[in-house]
């Protein structure tokens, strides 16, 4: 849901709208959810490793796994035979700077801005927002400067409050 709601301010900035790149928010860490569910153990050493050596929380999930979440979700999502547009921002969302120049879309990139948005707000970090990755490449490939940071930043601030709000009345 937070997702959605830095989606729509990346849609006031961009005036584009794009039903891929909602689906994209609502399924990007499908790898983290099964790592939870199947390999449950997993997170405590991935903690451990992270807070002890100081390593991202990806460099953490390749060193215990074998694999990141990120990959693992566009694996999961070639064999449920996601479009290929979609399995890529999963795919690459922490690292879209290999998602390589023969590809033309936006999409890994601007789940990638969202992701860290919500982290840099503490929203559904986990132990994952025990790192940040450099949001400067991607700021700069979408002509985004600090203001436009925090615009995101106020509208997710109101948009939290109201979903609270909500939450006390059901």
């Amino acid at each position: 849901k937070y997702l959605e709601k830095i989606f729509e301010v990346f849609y006031r900035l961009h005036r584009r709208e794009d039903g891929a790149l909602y689906t994209a928010a609502l399924v990007h860490d499908v790898g983290k959810l099964i790592i939870m569910e199947f390999v449950p153990e997993a997170s405590e050493k991935i903690s451990r490793l992270i807070s002890r050596d100081g390593v991202s929380f990806l460099e953490a999930e390749e060193e215990i796994l074998k694999i990141n979440h990120a990959e693992l979700g566009g694996r999961i999502a070639e064999h449920w035979n996601f479009p290929v547009e979609l399995r890529d921002a999963i795919a690459y969302h922490h690292r879209p700077d290999l998602f390589g120049q023969a590809h033309l879309g936006d999409l890994p990139f601007l789940v990638f801005l969202a992701d860290q948005c919500c982290l840099m707000m503490g929203v559904c970090g986990g132990m994952h927002s025990l790192t940040n990755d450099d949001i400067s490449p991607v700021m700069k490939k979408f002509g985004l400067a600090e203001d436009d940071l925090e615009k995101i930043r106020i509208v997710m601030t109101e948009e939290l409050e109201k979903a609270r709000d909500f939450m006390e009345i059901v």
